[in-house]
């Protein structure tokens, strides 16, 4: 089963908001401010992509917005980090 950040409409939207930003050169990623042209290769040597996060970390139904891969990653790894650091193995709301 899907985690309940990614059911419903999340497929739908998230493509919604990753196509808009790679039709537009111009979108700056929601995290950082860069365009997708400004941030460097992955390690493998591969070009950034776009990816659709939630403005509220974990919120279905929270807006989307497009950030690039390697910062929603990083952000992802972080907060996972801290959660572990703290005890909260699972998001306390339950869906």
């Amino acid at each position: 089963m899907k985690p309940a950040h990614r059911r419903g409409t999340y497929s739908a939207r998230a493509s919604q908001v990753t196509q808009a930003a790679y039709n537009d050169p111009e979108t700056r990623c929601g995290m950082c401010g860069q365009t997708l042209a400004d941030h460097p290769p992955t390690k493998t040597g591969k070009p950034q992509t776009w990816d659709a996060d939630h403005l509220r970390s974990g919120d279905p139904l929270s807006p989307l917005r497009p950030v690039a891969a390697s910062c929603n990653r990083s952000a992802g790894g972080a907060l996972g980090a801290e959660r572990q650091r703290l005890g909260i193995m699972r998001p306390t709301n339950p869906w």
